[in-house]
């Protein structure tokens, strides 16, 4: 209930910390007794070594990731002349470093494909007996999300994933949200800070899990003034490789905080330690934790990754598969320059026996210059240096296409048409194909969301042990407010062959789908509901028709739609029904023929123009073809 990241804030660590210390009695053994904790001084000394080998295993990864910055930066060239042995800056070398962009852009446009495409979900019961629990969850769970501000942790994690090839999740109970109710925190994971075990594919078969991160030592040993002493003594151990940055960092006045997690016995168990000092470790209160940290035993980090390798849960990023060609356009660039600059620049070449003045002659601002002898092309001649810029041009140009082919952003994911290319379809044809590598990466996104999705349900299972309430939109759109706990998610019991009664825990499907973020997308869901609004697909005496239709279409919330059709097709038959018996009754009253037509006022089937309008509203002449081509280019990217 405690494994979150501490910052330097006195305050949030003071609220932290009664999470152990409340009830001494729940300690290992009795107060005052010989009897040594599971966990002491010992044990972490044998946790430090474990994360020195971590470290060791990992030194090549880190260096990856930390040079793949620098490259985001453009920074690149610190680099690249180390490489070439040239150390000094290029206003001494009195070269021009070229740098451009092209790189950047890729990876901008590949982020902005993650972006249009955040995805939502739903979840599904596996048994009619949980479809009142799993309609609340997928209600609640996007406001957990929402609280979590988790727009923004998909943002730092997908651009992680793109840039490092890495991105990681964290979902934890932190116990000291929802004024100390507890809630559940999701957060990006910087993958320097994370340690695993060298040669596994998973992370969750790592047999330790080291999150280490820097805490003021002031905060720290305010939050355990206990231990003040041997934290004072303590100090930072350089474990975590350090990005390069243009700020002082003050590390001499931090201390190193290292969360522990490993398992035992299929139990999740966790150890905050600092300066070889236990400050906090489940096993040593087995009375309150007696499943261990969490319930659903798994490591709370989740890792996505853009190119995966085999033996390690991390991977690598377009940085790493691009930077060769941005080094090639960047050196040819500045080659380029020097070849301009020096073409611009005329050589003269003067003989000895000229008798002319060399300096007059170097001198823009003498007009006039006096020689001896005669002026013959054999000792006084001037050379203009022939430029290579058109080849140069020509390089770079291939370059640039050859990363766009191979990052698969092509010109016509930001709307170039190729050349000759005029037809809105033929358009949207192209943007298909391009999409379907930005269609791969998210899609594993989506699986790894599903997981954190999973895991976010067992910690609503295991911790919202009281009812809180949860504003959501209703069906009308009007904000409602419902209480929920783990006693909407309740247990069932089985009674097995032998007479042993086995409690089954509800299990749910998450099944996840790309947001409408894009006024496209929005625009082209709109304008489907206007054509199955004049295709009277909502006329109530037309349902069977409408389902028919249905069965051969495929679009995002097409059941949604079918149980909207059948709704209206059952009320319709229902208002039918209670009109023939009151036609009958009235006939047997002798009232005369008062039937009620209940469908006269909807059986007309009117065709409506509806005009339709851009991504501006701005009502537009399109035709149909133009229309469906520009839908299908809103949605290239987003998972099917």
């Amino acid at each position: 209930m405690f494994n979150r990241d501490l910052k330097d804030d006195p305050l949030e660590i003071d609220s932290h910390k009664p999470e152990f210390n409340e009830d001494p009695s729940e300690r290992y053994g009795n107060e005052g007794s010989d009897e040594r904790p599971p966990i002491d001084e010992e044990k972490v000394r044998d946790a430090e070594k474990i994360l020195a080998d971590y470290k060791a295993a990992k030194q090549n990864f880190d260096a990856h990731v930390i040079a793949a910055e620098e490259w985001w930066r453009m920074r690149h060239w610190d680099e690249l002349n180390a490489k070439d042995g040239e150390s000094a800056s290029e206003k001494e070398r009195g070269e021009i470093d070229a740098r451009s962009a092209w790189l950047l852009a890729q990876i901008e446009s590949k982020k902005a494909d993650f972006m249009d495409s955040i995805p939502t979900f739903a979840a599904l019961p596996r048994e009619a007996a949980d479809e009142a629990s799993a309609k609340m969850l997928s209600s609640v769970l996007p406001v957990i999300f929402e609280q979590n501000d988790f727009e923004q942790v998909y943002h730092d994690v997908s651009e992680s994933k793109i840039k490092h090839g890495t991105g990681i999740y964290g979902v934890f109970w932190d116990p000291d949200r929802a004024r100390g109710l507890g809630d559940i925190s999701i957060k990006d994971i910087d993958c320097l800070n994370l340690f695993w075990e060298g040669g596994i594919s998973d992370i969750q078969d790592s047999e330790n899990i080291f999150y280490v991160t820097k805490l003021s030592r002031d905060a720290l040993t305010a939050a355990y003034p206990d231990k003040k002493e041997k934290l004072i003594a303590g100090g930072v151990s350089g474990t975590v490789e350090e990005y390069r940055s243009d700020d002082y960092v003050d590390n001499w006045s931090k201390i190193e905080v290292v969360d522990w997690y490993y398992k035992k016995n299929g139990i999740l168990h966790y150890c905050k330690f600092a300066a070889g000092t236990v400050l906090e470790a489940t096993e040593n209160y087995p009375k309150k934790y007696p499943r261990g940290l969490y319930a659903h035993g798994l490591y709370p980090f989740f890792v996505d990754v853009y190119y995966s390798v085999k033996n390690s849960p991390g991977g690598f990023g377009l940085i790493d598969t691009q930077k060769s060609e941005q080094e090639q356009i960047d050196r040819t660039a500045r080659a380029m320059v020097k070849n301009v600059l020096g073409s611009s620049r005329q050589k003269t070449f003067i003989s000895s026996e000229a008798g002319v003045n060399k300096d007059d002659i170097a001198d823009p601002d003498v007009e006039i210059v006096e020689f001896t002898g005669l002026l013959r092309d054999d000792t006084f001649r001037t050379i203009q240096p022939n430029s290579n810029a058109d080849m140069y041009m020509s390089v770079i140009s291939q370059k640039v296409a050859q990363m766009k082919e191979t990052s698969g952003n092509q010109d016509v994911n930001s709307g170039n048409a190729p050349a000759g290319v005029t037809a809105a379809s033929a358009i949207a044809a192209l943007q298909e194909q391009a999409g379907k590598t930005s269609r791969s990466k998210i899609k594993d996104t989506y699986r790894v969301f599903v997981r954190i999705t999973k895991c976010v349900i067992e910690l609503i299972r295991e911790f919202y042990t009281l009812p809180r309430t949860f504003r959501i939109t209703g069906k009308s759109g009007a904000n409602e407010y419902v209480s929920f706990s783990n006693q909407n998610m309740p247990s069932r019991s089985v009674t097995l062959p032998n007479g042993d009664e086995l409690n089954f825990e509800p299990d749910y499907d998450v099944i996840v789908t790309a947001q409408k973020a894009t006024a496209y997308s929005a625009m082209a869901q709109n304008e489907l509901a206007l054509e199955f609004y004049k295709g009277g697909f909502f006329e109530p005496q037309r349902a069977d028709q409408a389902l028919a239709a249905l069965e051969m279409m495929d679009f995002r919330g097409k059941e949604k739609m079918r149980e909207l059709i059948t709704q209206n097709g059952t009320m319709y038959q229902q208002l039918m029904a209670l009109s023939e018996r009151l036609a009958k009754a009235e006939a047997a009253l002798g009232l005369g023929n008062m039937t009620v037509n209940a469908a006269s006022s909807q059986g007309e089937t009117r065709n409506i123009e509806i005009p339709k309008q851009n991504a501006d509203g701005v009502v537009s002449g399109e035709s149909s073809i133009t229309k469906k081509a520009r839908e299908r280019a809103a949605e290239v990217a987003q998972p099917r």
